[in-house]
């Protein structure tokens, strides 16, 4: 029987060996979901004995990552928000800059003082940002959509766990355009509620398919790719949401979308050149790079 601190040199050993960036990080997270502990229980339990049975399933773990798996998609979970989202293969990792765009949608729904704010989440993935509104603001009814069933049925198992099932409503639909309830969903009948948002928010994807020589290999390989490419040089789905989002926004609804860190110019002329936004703003992430796009519509 090993124990903590050896189990860990070794995978750290591994881990560097196959150039992950922070080798002991994440083993002691992979060692710490094995053991059911907290992440700082392991460095002042660095004698605790480990199980042959757990040090196999560690070890299974770790060969895993080794060979670029992302550490959320092995452990089943990320946090986002301060809280705990389910998270696999069908879904993109959520990012602490995406916390940045429920941060601005709080603050121009505050704006407008709405108590009872209708919000569509475009692309939901996870549910992520969906789920933090619903739970942040307590009288918000939130359609969540994607045009993936896979990504929807991982976004219902996160809405049930934190308890807001009832008021983050899941829809199939591509963008703004499509909007049809799963087969699979017995949910009420949303169709009311295609119409009037009083906000909607997006994290689409933005990547261009020629600069993937520049990103990660654990992106590249794990991640779902409807999630991270668009065509036209990463702006074909942001120009979707911008012409279709009026259609379906209140007077004088807000729209935050997450974008590429240099994209703020082109999508700020793209929304100018519809004609249908009187407020145009681009708020920088804490790097200093583009990163929300705020509009509000005429």
């Amino acid at each position: 029987m090993t124990t903590v601190g050896r189990i860990l040199r070794k995978a750290a050993i591994t881990l560097e060996k196959h150039a992950v960036s922070q080798p002991l990080l994440d083993a002691s997270v992979l060692l710490a979901d094995v053991l059911k502990r907290e992440a700082w229980w392991l460095s002042i339990n660095r004698d605790h004995p480990v199980t042959t049975e757990q040090a196999i399933d560690f070890e299974k773990l770790v060969a895993r990552r080794a060979r670029g798996e992302p550490v959320a998609y092995l452990t089943g979970h990320r946090e986002f928000w301060s809280r705990n989202f389910a998270v696999d293969n069908r879904v993109l990792i959520p990012r602490p800059e995406t916390e940045l765009a429920v941060e601005t949608a709080m603050e121009v729904l505050a704006h407008d003082h709405l108590s009872s704010p209708l919000i569509l989440d475009l692309g939901t993935g996870s549910g992520c940002i969906a789920i933090t509104l619903a739970l942040e603001i307590k009288t918000a009814i939130v359609v969540a959509s994607d045009i993936s069933l896979d990504a929807l049925r991982l976004a219902a198992l996160n809405a049930e766990a934190h308890n807001v099932g009832d008021r983050v409503h899941l829809i199939q639909a591509d963008w703004t355009s499509c909007f049809r309830i799963p087969e699979t969903d017995d949910g009420p009948d949303l169709s009311n509620h295609y119409q009037g948002f009083d906000l909607i928010v997006a994290n689409p994807p933005y990547i261009a398919p020629a600069e993937t020589n520049i990103m990660d290999r654990e992106v590249l390989e794990f991640e779902p790719r409807l999630a991270l490419f668009s065509n036209d040089e990463g702006l074909g789905a942001i120009k979707s949401i911008l012409k279709g989002a009026p259609c379906i926004m209140k007077e004088g609804g807000w729209l935050v979308c997450e974008i590429g860190w240099k994209q703020g110019k082109e999508v700020t002329r793209i929304a100018d050149e519809t004609g249908n936004y009187h407020y145009c703003r681009i708020k920088k992430d804490y790097s200093g790079n583009d990163r929300i796009l705020i509009l509000q519509r005429n």
